[in-house]
């Protein structure tokens, strides 16, 4: 059975909430007693989630709508989150889209530029006025940016913005970690490989079943399989790690594919 940490008195923030890795997050921290803030396009998947933890753990979850694509919008969601809920301790930086086509020739400028609105510009945005609130209120925060080990192994892919953004991310998690650190304030990456969450579909796919034989693990990983990966990168047994990548994947990217 896990550990679960003590996050009380902690503010925590997650991009792209409402499903997948980031409701898993949610979740985990939640249960460890945090005041989870959990953003997204859409308010009432958000609204049910938040329901859903009041009532089972120990932390406070507040739902609150986002388009990380506007920068104007942003700006005054998180001003009105840190009046109402108070200054952010840690930051996740998980929203992220892709476009899948047949090949890279299929794509368009539209599908490019959608993937690296929300997966790069999105991070950097929301890191530079959450880092500025750390600064003002002087709280030594974590950044989590969620990549993937798309980000750090190219492989042939049906959406190749995808991997750039991520790779992009990597560097600007290495980047920003060289400024903040002044302030005490910790940056990383986390990078999940190979993750089953609930709306996954594709490892019933063929190339997907050969993959697994390819994993040291030999098998899949899960969302309880990044709890602890998440934990430890915001809370303080990470204190002296900033512009690193955490990558679990079951020793995927040390095979040889």
């Amino acid at each position: 059975m896990n550990r679960i940490p003590d996050f009380k008195n902690k503010v925590i923030l997650i991009t792209g909430a409402s499903r997948g890795l980031g409701s898993a997050f949610a979740r985990f921290f939640a249960e460890a007693g945090a005041t989870v803030v959990i953003t997204a396009r859409r308010l009432e998947k958000l609204k049910d989630l938040s329901g859903e933890l009041n009532k089972s753990s120990r932390g406070e979850v507040i739902p609150y709508q986002l388009d990380l694509t506007n920068p104007d919008e942003i700006e005054t969601v998180l001003a009105s989150l840190v009046k109402e809920v108070g200054p952010v301790s840690v930051l996740i930086n998980n929203a992220g889209i892709t476009v899948e086509k047949e090949n890279f020739m299929a794509h368009t400028l539209e599908d490019w530029q959608k993937v690296i609105d929300t997966n790069l510009t999105a991070t950097w945005l929301m890191t530079q006025k959450i880092a500025k609130t750390m600064i003002e209120h002087k709280i030594d925060g974590s950044i989590i940016n969620v990549s993937s080990i798309a980000g750090t192994r190219a492989h042939m892919q049906s959406s190749p913005a995808y991997g750039a953004s991520k790779a992009a991310m990597n560097h600007l998690t290495r980047a920003l970690a060289c400024e903040l650190g002044q302030w005490n304030i910790r940056i990383n990456t986390l990078a999940p490989g190979g993750i089953i969450t609930n709306e996954s579909t594709w490892q019933e796919e063929s190339f997907a079943q050969k993959l697994v034989e390819k994993i040291p693990i030999r098998r899949y990983g899960n969302l309880e399989d990044l709890r602890e990966a998440i934990y430890y990168l915001a809370g303080d047994g990470s204190a002296y790690m900033t512009g690193g990548i955490l990558q679990v994947d079951g020793g995927l990217c040390a095979s040889q594919l």
